[in-house]
């Protein structure tokens, strides 16, 4: 077998390869832009220069759809949304500081639609 064979050869199986390794990356990006669209279905969060989540807009199969609004500490402090269990009763509620960052302090004040 003479050098150019050889030669030969390796551009066929770097071709090959090549092609293997664009294949696959389509397939990464495919992979990578599916799961994306799915968390977007339930939930979209609007993020501060920092990555922390400020605003929410979530939904949920039994407790309806809100938007939350979160303070710099992680912690909710606003909540408004329509609650399924109630029969769609619209509510906001307002939420003191968290015992802990990223936690729920206790509950303020709810108005909901009903007196």
């Amino acid at each position: 077998m003479s050098i150019e064979d050889r030669v030969g050869r390796l551009e066929q199986q770097n071709r090959r390869l090549r092609a293997v390794v664009a294949a696959l990356g389509a397939c990464l990006a495919l992979v990578v832009g599916v799961g994306a669209a799915d968390r977007l279905r339930d939930a979209l969060y609007i993020e501060d220069v920092t990555g922390k989540s400020q605003i929410g807009l979530l939904t949920h199969p039994q407790f309806g759809p809100a938007i939350i609004l979160w303070d710099a500490a992680g912690c909710e402090r606003l909540r408004i949304g329509s609650a399924h269990a109630n029969g769609g009763e619209p509510f906001i509620e307002f939420f003191g500081p968290g015992p802990a960052p990223g936690q729920r302090g206790p509950g303020e004040r709810r108005i909901t639609g009903r007196p």
